[in-house]
């Protein structure tokens, strides 16, 4: 049977650098904060300022470095899903989508569903790689759905639908 892919984490690239976006725009924002209130025509340089100003300094810095080891991490992982799904070691699940539950529009519950007896689940807020496109964004899934997925550990790192 022909499937069309509708998602090959490969071709679908590294996008989870987006969920250090908050982070750098606090680390940004704290940055320039700073700056304006070191300025000399805003400062009286007293104590209360030099604290103010350190405390923005320590939130930049912070949340810098949270951004920077996100993307870090999440790229990282990225790479270890690519390498094994092209070195073979993804596990193969063919079948009918069943238990099908949407992600609700508070992220709760996940999204999930069954195929040949094998359970998964994703959040569109999930910082993987693998497949987490829920309904409510758009995404594929639903009941009665014949599917094919390769799986690497508990993402799902190609998703296929029958026609």
């Amino acid at each position: 049977m022909d499937y069309k892919v509708i998602f090959d984490v490969i071709e679908h690239g590294y996008t989870s650098w987006r969920m250090a976006l908050p982070f750098a725009g606090i680390s940004v924002a704290a940055t320039c904060i700073s700056w304006v209130l070191s300025r000399p025509s805003m400062i009286e340089d007293t104590r209360e300022d030099r604290i103010r100003r350190a405390g923005f300094r320590v939130v930049a810095a912070a949340t810098g470095v949270i951004a920077i080891g996100l993307i870090g991490y999440t790229y990282r992982a990225h790479l270890v899903l690519c390498d094994a799904f092209r070195s073979g070691k993804g596990h193969v699940i063919e079948g009918i989508v069943t238990a099908f539950i949407p992600e609700g529009p508070d992220g709760h519950p996940l999204e999930q569903f069954r195929v040949a007896g094998e359970d998964f689940w994703y959040s569109s807020s999930n910082g993987t790689s693998g497949f987490h496109w829920t309904v409510g964004k758009g995404g594929p899934m639903r009941n009665g759905l014949k599917v094919r997925i390769t799986t690497v550990g508990e993402e799902i790192a190609r998703l296929e639908i029958a026609p």
